[in-house]
């Protein structure tokens, strides 16, 4: 929550944004990440999911033969093509090889 200096009355950050304690204002949420209402901090997308817009409340599942491993601590703006003989996993967090006899030309 915030409160405004000539206000008595402390507001709800709004879903994609957030604040400290004692604060004046929200501050939306980086690419990557997102938030809850009223929440104290913003969460990384998980793996397999990305937001490229600041102030979100959810993260976007990568679309097939698109992967996010999740391995960046503020989360993942951007999901990445699997190449050439590769598919993308169930959960959209690596590429795999096509099987012996079988092929993908591109994501």
């Amino acid at each position: 929550r915030y409160s405004e200096s000539s206000w008595d009355t402390c507001w709800r950050c709004p879903s994609g944004a957030v604040s400290a304690a004692a604060a004046s204002a929200c501050h939306a949420c980086a690419a990557g990440s997102f938030s809850s209402e009223e929440a104290t901090e913003c969460l990384p997308c998980a793996a397999g999911s990305y937001t490229s817009e600041v102030g979100q409340m959810t993260c976007k599942e990568c679309a097939s033969g698109y992967v996010a491993d999740g391995l960046s601590s503020s989360g993942s703006q951007t999901c990445e093509a699997c190449s050439p003989g590769k598919v993308s996993s169930p959960n959209r967090t690596a590429c795999l090889d096509c099987a012996a006899g079988r092929y993908s030309e591109s994501s």
